[in-house]
């Protein structure tokens, strides 16, 4: 065994391992090249021999160890497929043309398609970086009501009288964030970064709220919807049948509007307000600042209507006859 035990660098100055390419041409040509043997100091055909037990290379058990004095340490598998080369440790595998063909279109392919794929990710991300800044910031507007500055006719209510305002119906093109224009044709425009603060019919019942508690600075107001268990003396209910606006010109405003009596359930009054006035300035800000004051002059007549029928509603009870108009 002694004759074996040569280091890679002893057997490679005895049998200089040979390159790739002519380890390939032995196991094409069957094995059948002969190299130096270093126990023998002549030559021995790969396919086997004495020193190597007489066991071949190109037998079927690849599990079996080559030659140990096979300079370079490789042994040569089934011809035309593969050949397995040891050498200081390293396991190459080398295979046919065609299968090397058909690895490197896959290996390309996968190649290709990852750099399409990062590329494509590259430009959106671009994209989105340059097109954040450049997007315009949404503006939200809210309904002016009246103050405490208000100088217009202010009306008596008992304090004990429960007034409940609302339900406001809105027409349904108009139910939604943005603020919504007409033009000449009437064509509807919907303006993307105007938009309302709340929805459109809460924020006209909010304003109606707030206007009604300075004009009838006594009485006891209830926004829609209420508690139950409160006792309403006389709703409010409104019905915006026509909002128009044309930055260019005019707002257009009317509401049909109704007073009921929750405790006898009939209906007091029942009445249609219209109003038109110029958009100044022509702009967004410009037409909530109008369909503010329209809604205050609106709110005017609710409270004069609520005055007087609380007026003959008092009256009734101390048995007095209202003089008939």
């Amino acid at each position: 065994m002694k004759q074996f035990e040569l280091g890679y660098e002893s057997a490679a100055r005895v049998c200089p391992e040979p390159t790739l390419a002519s380890r390939l041409r032995v196991a094409r040509s069957g094995g059948r090249r002969k190299v130096g043997h270093p126990s023998k100091g002549g030559e021995l055909s790969a396919r086997g021999g004495s020193a190597c037990g007489g066991k071949s290379f190109r037998n079927k058990d690849f599990g079996s160890p080559p030659c140990p004095g096979f300079a370079g340490g490789y042994a040569e598998a089934r011809r035309g497929t593969r050949l397995v080369l040891r050498s200081e440790g390293l396991l190459r595998r080398v295979a046919s043309g065609g299968w090397v063909r058909r690895l490197k279109k896959k290996i390309f392919t996968s190649s290709l398609y990852i750099m399409k794929s990062t590329c494509l990710i590259i430009v959106l991300a671009l994209g989105g970086c340059v097109a954040i800044p450049n997007s315009p910031t949404p503006r939200f507007y809210a309904l002016q009501a009246l103050d405490e500055s208000y100088a217009g006719e202010k009306f008596n209510v008992p304090s004990s009288v429960i007034i409940g305002i609302g339900p406001v119906k809105i027409p349904e093109y108009q139910n939604r964030p943005q603020i919504v224009t007409q033009d000449a044709e009437n064509l509807i425009t919907f303006a993307q970064f105007d938009r309302w603060g709340e929805p459109l019919d809460i924020a006209l019942s909010r304003l109606f709220f707030a206007n009604l508690s300075v004009i009838l600075p006594g009485a006891t107001l209830e926004m829609s919807p209420w508690n139950l268990d409160i006792t309403v003396k006389y709703q409010v209910i409104m019905d915006v049948v026509r909002l128009e606006s044309r930055l260019d010109k005019n707002l257009s405003l009317t509401v049909q509007w109704s007073v009921i009596d929750q405790e006898s359930k009939k209906i007091l009054s029942i009445k249609k307000s219209e109003f038109i006035q110029p958009i100044e300035p022509h702009n967004y800000s410009g037409l909530v600042k109008t369909l503010s004051m329209e809604c205050a002059s609106l709110s005017g007549e609710i409270a004069k209507t609520l005055s007087l029928s609380a007026t003959q509603s008092g009256k009734e009870n101390t048995g007095m006859i209202p003089n008939q108009r």
